[in-house]
């Protein structure tokens, strides 16, 4: 459904609280093959350093 994102260098998937952006987000990453990073792991002005 999502592999034409695949190209996509970065891909950020935003929403309101409980609308279902993880499931979301790691819908695309199963479809892209790209890593999924959750919000957990960085604080908002890390964001280019967890691509790493």
């Amino acid at each position: 459904m999502f592999e034409h994102l695949a190209d996509e260098t970065t891909i950020i998937v935003t929403g309101a609280h409980r609308s279902g952006t993880t499931i979301a987000a790691e819908m695309i990453a199963a479809d892209t093959g790209k890593p999924c990073i959750r919000e957990e792991a960085f604080e908002h002005r890390d964001i280019i350093a967890a691509e790493g």
